[in-house]
């Protein structure tokens, strides 16, 4: 288990390590949109100390686009507000709520006469919020003029359509477009919580041209062909628009945008991307705000208040950028994680080192309970084997045992005691016949 700390340190790092470039539009901005190979945002002119419309004063809203490939800033030269994008065609409202478009490849700008605030742009069709008192129609047929009504327009045609729906704040897919409607606007308690003090995310499905109420209160609807990420509170949830049902992400942010599988927002003046497909949530410790995201780049508030755009690598090639990839050095376009730790099966060493020496451990364990309960049997002595029996006996006589056999003392004992014999000899020799001579005389022998 020792080395299992410095690979898994060694896996971090590796993983962590930069993998994306940044650069700025050299621009002061705010409502950053990307789409493709542009950034569409608004400029005001004071901060930026230039006449950017040429109207001879910086007191204006302007907006302008970035081209990633050549690096340039350009002005529409048109005051705006809220652009939206979609390939080479730019979206925005201007002072009155007045829609125009404008041609990125062309740089060319064209009135709608379409009127209608916050637009949402995908293909040809551009959704839109339209104030009721601007058109002076009851837009949805309630009795009054008050509210706001989603419609879209063919940016192709010039027609507007209306959904007769109440709702503000709308964005755009292929099938459906997916809004917010205030219960007041709407003179009706949409969630069925006995009041009408709440917004509710309501969507209309384009083909069948219903409008689906799904009960849930928030704002700021994103969304990405049939999936929508609706902001409740500070918290993210999850609308799938062809079942209808929802579920929290159980992440927490600011200002989201979604593109395919990745969601990009800000959270403590930092950005943040979280994939759907693997929940897992990384920190891009970039200081930043208000992202957009499209593919592997991000444009972005900074901190200097510039427009930034952040460029994901890819040197792997399976589609996903490098600061959103679990597996930045290996194609690993499932982006499959079994130890749900954010690093990738392709590349996760850390789970092998942990594996083998989970295997390690075990097998050492077993060996150490097979000796342990070895240890504790009882050894048996080992046994002769079975002799079968003559046909007229029932049983073989016992054998005799063998005497034991004395113990050999060696030379040095039997010179011990032959030395002990010839001194008892020579004592006997020289000493017993004096000693009867005394014994004769003293009793008159």
């Amino acid at each position: 288990m020792r080395l299992v700390v410095p690979v898994v340190m060694l896996v971090l790092l590796s993983t962590l390590a930069s993998a994306y470039t940044l650069s700025s539009t050299g621009a002061q901005g705010t409502q950053p949109v990307l789409y493709g190979d542009f950034a569409a945002f608004l400029t005001l002119e004071d901060s930026a100390d230039k006449d950017l419309n040429g109207d001879n004063d910086t007191s204006d809203r302007v907006i302008q686009y970035y081209n990633l490939r050549t690096e340039k800033t350009r002005s529409t030269a048109h005051e705006g507000k809220n652009p939206a994008l979609f390939g080479g065609l730019l979206v925005f409202e201007d002072n009155v709520r007045m829609l125009w478009q404008y041609d990125l490849d062309a740089n060319e700008l064209n009135e709608t006469k379409a009127r209608g605030s916050s637009p949402s742009v995908f293909g040809t069709k551009v959704a839109i919020a339209t104030a009721e008192q601007d058109v002076g129609l009851d837009l949805d047929s309630d009795g009054d003029t008050n509210d706001k009504v989603i419609r879209v327009l063919n940016a192709d045609t010039g027609v507007v359509s209306s959904t007769r729906a109440a709702g503000d704040k709308q964005v755009m897919l292929k099938d459906y477009v997916v809004f917010e409607t205030s219960e007041s606007a709407a003179n009706s308690d949409l969630n069925k919580d006995n009041d009408k003090d709440d917004s509710i995310i309501r969507y209309l499905d384009l083909d069948t041209e219903q409008v689906i109420n799904t009960r849930i209160t928030g704002s700021n609807p994103v969304g990405f062909k049939d999936t929508a990420i609706i902001s409740s509170g500070s918290e993210f949830l999850l609308l799938d628009l062809v079942t209808t049902t929802t579920k929290s992400l159980g992440i927490f942010g600011n200002e989201p945008s979604l593109y395919n599988d990745l969601l990009a927002y800000e959270r403590d003046g930092k950005l943040f991307v979280y994939r759907l497909s693997t929940g897992m949530e990384k920190a891009l410790d970039i200081a930043g705000k208000d992202p957009s995201i499209f593919e592997g780049d991000i444009a972005f508030i900074d901190s200097d208040r510039n427009i930034s755009i952040l460029h994901g690598d890819d040197p792997d090639q399976d589609s996903i950028p490098d600061f959103a990839d679990n597996c930045p050095g290996e194609n690993n376009a499932d982006q499959a994680d079994a130890d749900q730790d954010g690093i990738g099966d392709a590349c996760d060493k850390t789970q092998d080192a942990v594996q083998n020496a989970t295997a390690t451990n075990a097998t050492t364990a077993a060996k150490q309970v097979t000796a342990k309960t070895t240890a504790n049997q009882t050894v048996q002595p080992p046994q002769e084997p079975a002799r079968a029996l003559p046909a007229d006996r029932t049983a073989l006589p016992e054998p005799v045992p063998e005497k034991p056999k004395k113990e050999d003392k060696g030379a040095t004992f039997w010179f011990v005691v032959a030395v002990g014999l010839l001194g008892i000899g020579l004592l006997l020799y020289f000493v017993l016949p004096g000693w009867l001579n005394k014994r004769k005389k003293s009793y008159g022998f």
